[in-house]
């Protein structure tokens, strides 16, 4: 029998494993390690799709932008079961919202996850909007722009 607690294919449940006082606010550096990891898989999904479709043939343009929709579709479906990204499934973390519960699919990619995509897809005076947005998470709460927009915190998640 398998201990679901121990099981990694099971999903965190932060208000179940701590009580909503004791929640831990996830690290600058986790919060870091885990965006990395997020771009590092975006950026490897465009470049595998781009290289696959750039054979004989084929589009690189069109192969990027397949390997960019795969990611982001993999990327919402963790976030909507899991509350967690790649990244943030890798280094421990999860998105929660102002009651404690998991984020989900509306608040954790569709509010918080999607506008940042857009925005690193836009040119240059918006990339002062990123830095700005990562700038918020220097602040007491932790929490990043994007975070108070979509009404959500990163939590460090209990390890069993």
């Amino acid at each position: 029998m398998i201990d679901e607690r121990r099981n990694p294919f099971v999903p965190p449940t932060p208000a179940t494993s701590q009580a909503r006082d004791e929640l831990v606010l996830a690290s600058l550096s986790r919060r870091l390690a885990g965006r990395i990891i997020d771009l590092i898989a975006m950026a490897g999904s465009v470049t595998v799709g781009a290289v696959l479709l750039a054979l004989p043939g084929g589009s690189s343009a069109v192969g990027g932008g397949l390997g960019a929709f795969v990611a982001i579709v993999v990327q919402a479906f963790l976030i909507s079961t899991r509350s967690q990204s790649l990244g943030k499934a890798a280094v421990g973390t999860m998105m929660i919202d102002r009651e404690g519960l998991p984020a989900g699919l509306v608040r954790g990619f569709v509010l918080r996850e999607l506008p940042l995509m857009l925005l690193r897809a836009l040119p240059g005076p918006f990339a002062a909007l990123m830095v700005l947005d990562a700038a918020f998470v220097y602040r007491d709460d932790r929490r990043c722009l994007h975070d108070h927009l979509a009404g959500t915190r990163v939590i460090d998640v209990a390890r069993v």
